[in-house]
């Protein structure tokens, strides 16, 4: 018996060995890193929805771009959509944590912190499930909407997809062309300036512009439209209805080479002042001492003009021989 104790210790210490390593899954195949989980192709994003409850984005993508149909009807800038579609069909993982989760709780993903659900061409949804971080900084857990399978991902990618209504807005307040800018009638607190491009035909920068009457130079006058169109917001919108119109500070009348004339309005609110136009469905929030900027820029062009014109040219000013 003693000649088989050696040979049945081996035997006892491989089975015992055998049982862990399946235990921790040595066997199984490993999940390349950097896996994609989708692969879809931007194009045929259609629709996207980020968020979870009252806080879930809707976008639709349309001929002229994007609309975003949820929590409002806010204008949305093209290429934010673009990037979280693009972003949203490369996600990619870095390995497998649990095949088959007891409990999606203690990762986050029962109820995720962020939901985003693409809807593709040919009808199909893709959906990506976000959780709580991993103890090692820097990773999330992740799953898909058809399967428990729990991965890590990176938090700089998920960062990328996971949006608010902010992040796609279109922030531009005056949504104007630029060259085609002919003409600003601007009235802030009282005081009106005309600012007029001489040459409407030209580029806004190779144009001379008139303030009033007093001539301007090219860099001067698309200084100030600089200056003004494009200033933009930093918060969502609040719906025109919801602003008081009464006695507003601010009315402004762009002019352009084409088309009808663009009407604002604006409304001071403690330190912003709500700009609408008088046909939108939204009221953009501007820093009201935005608008005391481009005032006193007028206000100095109209300054340093009359200066030029009150002081003397150096022929009138100095004496002649003669009179000395």
């Amino acid at each position: 018996m003693k000649k088989f104790l050696p040979t049945l210790i081996l035997l006892i210490v491989l089975i015992g060995g055998y049982a862990y390593a399946k235990s921790e899954n040595f066997f199984k195949e490993e999940v390349k890193t950097d896996q994609e989980l989708f692969a879809v192709k931007s194009a045929d994003v259609k629709e996207l929805k980020l968020g979870t409850g009252e806080t879930t984005v809707q976008l639709k993508r349309t001929e002229n771009g994007w609309e975003m149909t949820a929590p409002e009807a806010y204008p949305v800038e093209a290429y934010a959509a673009d990037a979280v579609a693009d972003s949203f069909g490369t996600v990619t993982v870095k390995g497998v944590v649990d095949e088959a989760p007891a409990n999606l709780g203690e990762f986050g993903l029962a109820e995720p912190l962020q939901q985003v659900e693409a809807v593709l061409a040919d009808g199909s949804k893709k959906t990506l499930l976000i959780g709580n971080p991993l103890p090692v900084s820097g990773t999330t857990y992740i799953k898909t909407g058809d399967a428990n399978t729990v991965y890590e991902a990176d938090d700089t990618m998920l960062a990328n997809i996971s949006k608010t209504a902010e992040d796609f807005l279109d922030k531009s307040v005056f949504n104007v062309e630029y060259d085609k800018v002919s003409a600003i009638e601007l009235e802030w607190k009282g005081e009106k300036w005309t600012l007029t491009k001489s040459d409407p035909a030209k580029k806004a920068y190779e144009s001379a512009w008139k303030l009033g009457d007093k001539e301007l130079k090219p860099e001067e006058g698309s200084g100030v439209l600089d200056q003004l169109i494009f200033l933009s917001t930093d918060r969502l919108p609040k719906k025109r209805a919801e602003v008081d119109w009464t006695a507003p500070e601010l009315k402004m009348t762009i002019t352009q080479t084409e088309g009808a004339p663009a009407i604002y309005e604006g409304k001071i609110d403690n330190q912003l002042v709500r700009v609408a136009k008088t046909d939108g469905p939204f009221a953009f929030a501007l820093g009201a001492s935005d608008m005391d900027a481009v005032a006193d820029k007028l206000k100095e062009l109209q300054t340093a003009e009359a200066a030029a014109e009150a002081s003397p040219s150096p022929a009138s000013a100095s004496p002649s021989p003669a009179g000395q």
